[in-house]
């Protein structure tokens, strides 16, 4: 089973917790009431609390649903290998008390989404578990540096782990990482400009300037921590 497979997977189970959110929470402009921070303590996803009560996630490692109380423990867990994605929306529901509102945006195809049970790989999990907390790490660290930097979050529809770095009202870089798309199918870190500036980018010493569907910087595969810092580093300055 190749990375991407699990990683699809992982991103259809992501749907049923950020059910929780987007019923519950307060709506946001930026939809971010659907998004998610990285949990070390859980190795997870996990969304804000509701009304200081609880708040939903997906432990990576084992693909499982969790639960978790106002104390930071989990109260409630649900694995999603061998159950449909009916059913992890399911397992929040019966414990809201509530219909929870599914995601009206498209994602990627797979057998999950018509009632397929979820069947991830063990060793791609535990890859992808190491991977977004690394990422989740690096921008942390990142954020630290910028002043008006927004919150690291992983958003529920592209499944990217990213933050906004806001030079000026009218200018704002986006940095993250996710494990893959249609359009870049390994793992990727990105770097993007809005609007992009209009003089020609220098080159970078790692990583690479992309223009597909979108215009930035792209740095592929698995790479050190120190790698992947020198590639945002540069991009970042390039498009500053």
């Amino acid at each position: 089973m190749a990375l991407s497979d699990t990683h699809l997977q992982l991103h259809y189970s992501l749907q049923a917790a950020a059910g929780v959110g987007r019923t519950l929470l307060p709506p946001r402009p930026d939809d971010s009431h659907a998004s998610f921070a990285w949990s070390d303590a859980h190795g997870a996803l996990v969304q804000d609390v509701d009304d200081g009560r609880f708040r939903s996630g997906v432990r990576v490692r084992d693909m499982s649903l969790v639960l978790i109380d106002a104390e930071d423990r989990v109260s409630a867990e649900y694995p999603m290998c061998g159950h449909t994605l009916d059913d992890g929306f399911r397992f929040y529901e019966e414990r809201v008390g509530r219909t929870l509102a599914r995601s009206g945006e498209p994602l990627p195809e797979h057998s999950v989404a018509n009632g397929a049970s979820f069947a991830p790989s063990d060793e791609d999990l535990a890859v992808l578990a190491s991977v977004y907390g690394d990422a989740a790490a690096i921008l942390e660290r990142l954020r630290a540096q910028h002043g008006g930097a927004t919150p690291v979050r992983c958003w529920p529809h592209h499944f990217d782990i990213a933050l906004l770095i806001n030079v000026d009202k009218d200018h704002h870089l986006g940095v993250g990482f996710l494990g893959g798309d249609a359009n870049i199918p390994e793992p990727y870190w990105y770097v993007y400009a809005w609007p992009m500036p209009e003089n020609t980018t220098p080159p970078l010493t790692v990583g690479r300037w992309y223009a597909g569907a979108w215009l930035g910087a792209v740095l592929t595969g698995r790479n050190e921590v120190g790698t992947v810092e020198m590639f945002l580093r540069e991009a970042i300055s390039a498009l500053m």
